[in-house]
């Protein structure tokens, strides 16, 4: 038997028959042409089965009269759905994502939403609304109200977020977010050992909790935590960096409350290729050089990030990476928290952030529903002013310190 319904689409309604496999969703309405619609493309996903309306970029695709089937419809979506949407916005976490099923705070109030805990996101699928990322980093705390059965997720630098109705699991996903955040704290507590060895074990047992992966924190608010940490940065991490000399030259003229750090994971999988996202720049030029005197034998795959705030204008700087720009936006008080949704993102492309979305075809085409869709991303890219290439340490200062 055909499975049936009726439909309402850019202002067109009628009967339909209809498909489903794991990534599409085929129309076919009564006397016109089939209509293909990507689940990874939907944002956002609402209904009672019986009835559904599937959000698309800039319209909503209403099916009504689903009959048995439609609740199998709405079954099959609430699973394949939150997946294939986080792979779209480049989400998806690290680690195998443990599911739950409840109800999730909003601007709008609570809704039924399912929730995927990864190793260091949260992504919520709330009903009706795209999905979300809660990034762990951020997190201040997680508190349970045993009265309510409900965790609260205070965040910093964002409305907290309540997750609630979890019935038996809600033991297991807060266990399982506070592993995860336990485990963040003992990687910023490796990579400290590593990179900034003059610490004592009291110094960075006091930033480890306070700065993990992603993070981006203010040098004023690290040094509070850890007197001496600019002296041991300078001497030991920055001192080291690709791009020194262009650190050193930010932090010149920024107050501690102007500039920021941030740490972020490895990058998993092989190089970009060359016009991905690697620079065309020379190792010198006629004007100094490229700022490392000693070329090192690789970069770092700890990535460094410094961002600095000089009036209105913020530039974010990669210090051990050699093949990156330096990025300047326009912002305010918002920047650094953008900053570090950026650096939390699993899959953090730079082109998605300045590249043009009718520019992104080919094999950057993937890029283009996070550029297009992503909140953050979509806040950032309308802060973005520009790429400032490092053709020579001399030309790069003209340009940063003008």
């Amino acid at each position: 038997m055909p499975k049936t319904c009726t439909y309402t689409w850019n202002g067109a309604t009628g009967k339909a028959q209809w498909s489903f496999t794991e990534d599409t969703l085929l129309l076919l309405p009564e006397g016109g042409s089939p209509l293909p619609f990507a689940v990874k493309e939907m944002s956002g996903i609402s209904g009672d089965g019986y009835a559904l309306d599937l959000r698309v970029p800039g319209a909503v695709l209403s099916l009504g009269k689903l009959g048995q089937d439609g609740p199998t419809l709405l079954e099959a979506l609430q699973r394949t759905w939150p997946l294939l949407r986080a792979d779209a916005l480049r989400l998806k976490g690290t680690g195998d994502p443990k599911r739950f099923v409840g109800r999730a705070s909003s601007e709008t109030g609570a809704k039924t939403a399912v929730a995927l805990l990864y190793e260091d996101v949260l992504l919520l699928a709330r009903d009706g609304d795209d999905l979300a990322p809660v990034f762990l980093p951020p997190l201040l705390s997680a508190l349970y109200d045993e009265d309510a059965f409900a965790v609260a997720l205070q965040r910093r630098g964002l409305p907290p977020v309540v997750l609630s109705k979890l019935a038996g699991a809600t033991q297991a996903f807060l266990d399982g977010l506070n592993a995860a955040r336990a485990a963040l704290t003992q990687e910023s507590l490796q990579v400290l050992s590593e990179k900034m060895p003059a610490l004592s074990a009291m110094q960075k047992a006091a930033l480890a909790g306070l700065w993990p992966p992603g993070l981006v924190v203010s040098l004023e608010e690290l040094e509070n935590a850890c007197p001496g940490f600019t002296v041991a940065l300078r001497a030991g991490w920055l001192a080291t960096a690709l791009r020194r000399k262009e650190g050193e030259a930010l932090l010149a003229g920024a107050g501690p409350g102007e500039a920021f750090l941030g740490f972020a994971r490895p990058k998993e999988g092989p190089p970009p290729a060359a016009g991905q996202e690697a620079e065309e720049e020379a190792a010198t030029d006629a004007e100094g050089g490229s700022g490392q005197e000693t070329p090192a034998a690789g970069e770092d795959p700890i990535l460094l990030w410094l961002l600095v705030r000089r009036g209105t204008s913020w530039f974010l700087e990669s210090l051990t990476e050699r093949n990156h720009a330096t990025y300047r936006f326009e912002g305010g008080e918002e920047m650094p928290d953008l900053a570090t949704c950026l650096l939390c993102s699993p899959q953090f492309s730079r082109e998605a952030l300045y590249q043009r979305i009718e520019a992104l075809t080919g094999d950057k085409a993937g890029l283009a529903i996070a550029a297009r869709d992503l909140g953050f991303l979509k806040e950032l890219r309308s802060r973005f002013k520009e790429r400032i290439i490092h053709t020579g340490l001399e030309s790069w200062k003209a340009k940063v310190l003008r």
